[in-house]
């Protein structure tokens, strides 16, 4: 018998019995007794909430850290590595005293009150663990901003070479077409009135980040708080009467997740300064990225002095939006410098915003903007329309048939893969079990997913394609937009303000090529599809191999299909990434058990027009790839086998540890372009002392690994410990060694 608990997390038959044998009620009845859930006004008001929070700050921090001293909280999994003590552990680790202060900590304590069992209780904390993991995470490095520039320099000039400011139109795209303008103008026209002709008469004089929330708090409670005479809208697209609309309420409300100290222009502790959800979410319910429709910073430094932090700051929050809602097609921000206001939209091929508004001479310009950010409906707010909200449906063409086909999908990503400025490719499962959609972006100038998977019919170990869905492409989400009239001024004082800042952060020789890149900075237009790829099997991540053997024979199986996939399909893979891989039952495949979901980033050889395109695939990637003095180097199967190396290394010193998140923390891999363990790649180094780094960093259960893994280094790398150069006219000359180390380590395994 297993108690099954929300999220899909199954307490096992020892952790159940275990619930009997030490009952949490003396450790929940400790903490209600101590939790201040109230605080009555008094004349000492004042002393008492301050006294208040810091004793619930305490007893929050008791609290857990009894969980964690608690024996069924080391047998409760909340994934199928890592133990709900190790989360709560991880949780403590990462707290600072204002976070205790945070809505969510109060909604735990509500929630361990109003629990009758012990059940309930711990499900109120796996609730809390997954809601406090998935909050916006902090901007502000603890580390200082140098070492900050200088590790994320990466995705600084990324977000560079694609942003795009003062674009021709984006006022009447986004401002002049919506069914709030008459909504927006009445608010304009009220707040004119109530101040006397002069409509920010009450605008703050002293400017700060708390002082502009407070005008814009009161102006929302004013103006977007309307008596709901009628029901607040469905967020799809629909019309209503003109009194309707004279009388609606806003559909999404301005939030701040923290309060902010009242020095002015102080970065204070925060995890998001201003953003809007809808209306329908449940007021109890913690903030949360997926629930984030507009996000706004809020600042009182002059435009010139913070342009460039200021923008990264949005441009930060905006990934985390993207990454919490993967199928989001565009969103909305915007920066208010004081009285200086510029509007953004983000897409997955970057950044694009208006003019700079001086609010106090364009008043009804900033009225207007801020009304319609809680006005737009989900067309006009970027979230996804595509699929049956209701249902969870989505509808694909069947492959090579005429015919659609409607697909039920179990939300829950079996796969989800970050990139740097926007979500990658994400996988669910259809409700039956039997197929994976698989929506991703890609370049529009790359080849056809749906021809390259004709072309790949034949082909055992790799997905076969069921039906497809082209569903937008930036190119559409852009249309009406002027590019060609964008400011060439703001993008030399940004070179110039880069320059500055992010030469403190270089070594000297790095200075003058990186003020040579600023210079002749022009910002590139791509162009990215939206598509949906319903394939079968389903399968399993790689990560999830239940020995050492089903692991060794999935990877075995995956490296034949890349070697049919290149000889006979005359397709070179690309796309190598644990996730683009899947362990599946042999005795429903042909004797198969490993396979390749994925086909975005193949390269068809025969077709002369795609021969120098790549797909850098990191942590996996070749570091020859990576090198800026082999950018003409052109990719091919040696590359890939390379990445399937680095794939199998990665796992067994990752995945193997009990009750450990995957953390890339082995010397393999290292990481000069942020936090995320999906931008790290590999560590060229340490194969200069790889026997030490086996010893190291490979889990104990995987030592009859150790000599496979060695086998394989001898295939890419010389007793010098260099790799070759070049790539083999004969492909064989790499895959018959790699796969004969594959069956060699299985019969060692059998014997």
């Amino acid at each position: 018998m297993a108690i099954k608990l929300q999220n899909n997390i199954t307490l096992s038959d020892s952790a159940a019995s275990l619930i009997l044998e030490h009952p949490l009620g003396p450790t929940t009845d400790v903490f209600k007794s101590n939790y201040h859930y109230s605080q009555e006004k008094t004349e000492s008001s004042i002393y008492n909430e301050s006294e208040f929070l810091q004793w619930n700050r305490i007893t929050i921090k008791k609290f857990l850290f009894a969980l964690t001293m608690h024996p069924v909280s080391r047998h409760l999994k909340v994934n199928p590595k890592i133990s709900l003590e190790d989360w709560i552990i991880s949780i403590l680790k990462s707290l600072c005293p204002n976070d205790l202060d945070l809505p969510i900590f109060n909604v735990l304590a509500i929630s361990i009150a109003e629990s009758n069992s012990d059940d309930a209780a711990w499900k109120s904390v796996l609730n809390f663990c997954h809601e406090f993991l998935g909050m916006p995470e902090k901007v502000l490095m603890p580390y200082g901003v140098k070492k900050w520039l200088k590790s994320n320099q990466s995705f600084h000039q990324d977000v560079m070479e694609s942003t795009y400011v003062k674009v021709g139109g984006f006022w009447e795209k986004y401002f002049c077409q919506g069914e709030w303008m008459e909504q927006s103008s009445l608010n304009f026209q009220g707040l004119s009135l109530a101040n006397d002709g002069g409509p920010l008469r009450d605008f703050p004089k002293e400017l700060s980040e708390e002082t502009l929330w407070r005008w814009l708090d009161s102006f929302q409670q004013r103006y977007l708080y309307q008596a709901h005479v009628y029901p607040v809208e469905s967020r799809k697209t629909d019309s209503k009467s003109s009194s309707e609309k004279r009388n609606q309420a806003s559909r999404g409300k301005y939030f701040r997740m923290t309060r902010i100290g009242d020095i002015p222009g102080k970065q204070c502790h925060r995890q998001l300064d201003v953003f809007t959800k809808s209306r329908s979410c449940p007021a109890d319910r913690p903030h949360h990225w997926r629930d984030v429709q507009v996000v706004g910073v809020l600042t009182n430094s002059l435009t010139h002095e913070n342009w460039r932090n200021t923008f990264l700051q949005l441009e930060y929050y905006m990934r985390e939006v993207f990454y919490a809602q993967p199928l989001r097609r565009f969103a909305h921000g915007f920066l208010l410098y004081g009285t200086q206001l510029r509007l953004w939209v983000f897409d997955p091929c970057g950044a694009f915003g208006s003019g700079m508004i001086d609010i106090k001479d364009e008043p009804e310009r900033f009225i207007r903007a801020i009304t319609a950010y809680t006005l737009m409906n989900d067309d006009e707010l970027g979230i996804d329309l595509f699929m049956d909200s209701d249902n969870q449906q989505i509808t694909v063409k069947i492959n090579q048939s005429t015919e659609n086909q409607v697909f039920q999908l179990d939300m829950t990503p079996v796969m989800k893969k970050r990139l740097k400025l926007w979500s990658g490719t994400t996988c669910y499962r259809t409700t039956d079990g039997n197929y994976l959609a698989k929506f991703s972006w890609t370049e529009s100038n790359r080849p056809s997913e749906i021809d390259l998977h004709h072309q790949a019919r034949n082909v055992a170990g790799v997905a076969k394609l069921i039906g497809s869905q082209v569903i937008i492409s930036t190119d559409e989400i852009r249309s009406g937009l002027d590019f060609v009239a964008i400011d060439p001024d703001v993008y030399e004082s940004v070179a110039r303000y880069t320059s500055k800042n992010d030469d403190e952060a270089l070594e000297d020789h790095e200075i003058a090529k990186r003020r040579e890149l600023d210079w002749t900075f022009c910002p590139k237009l791509g162009s990215m599809t939206l598509s949906c790829h319903c394939v079968s099997p389903v399968g399993r991540p790689l990560r999830s191999f239940k020995s050492a053997k089903e692991l060794i024979t999935a990877m075995r199986d995956i490296t034949k299909a890349h070697r049919q996939l290149l000889l006979e399909a005359k397709i070179l893979y690309c796309d190598i990434h644990e996730s683009n891989m899947r362990i599946i039952d042999p005795l429903l495949n042909n004797g198969i058990s490993g396979t390749l979901i994925n086909l975005s980033q193949a390269i068809p050889l025969e077709d002369p027009k795609y021969e120098n395109l790549r797909a850098i695939n990191t942590p996996f990637t070749s570091p020859d790839l990576l090198k800026k003095e082999n950018k003409l180097i052109k990719q091919t199967f040696r590359h890939d086998l390379e990445s399937l190396f680095y794939v199998i290394l990665s796992i067994c010193m990752v995945y193997g540890w009990e009750g450990q998140e995957p953390s890339y923390k082995s010397s393999l891999f290292q990481n000069d372009t942020g936090k995320h363990p999906d931008w790290k790649h590999v560590n060229d180094s340490y194969i200069g002392n790889f026997s030490y780094g086996l010893r190291q960093d490979f889990v104990r259960k995987f030592s009859c690994m150790e000599k496979l893994a060695t086998n394989l280094k001898n295939i890419f790398y010389t007793a010098n410990k260099d790799r070759p150069s070049s790539t083999p006219s004969d492909p064989n000359i790499l895959y018959v060694p790699i796969l004969e180390a594959y069956e060699e380590a299985l019969l060692g395994l059998d014997g």
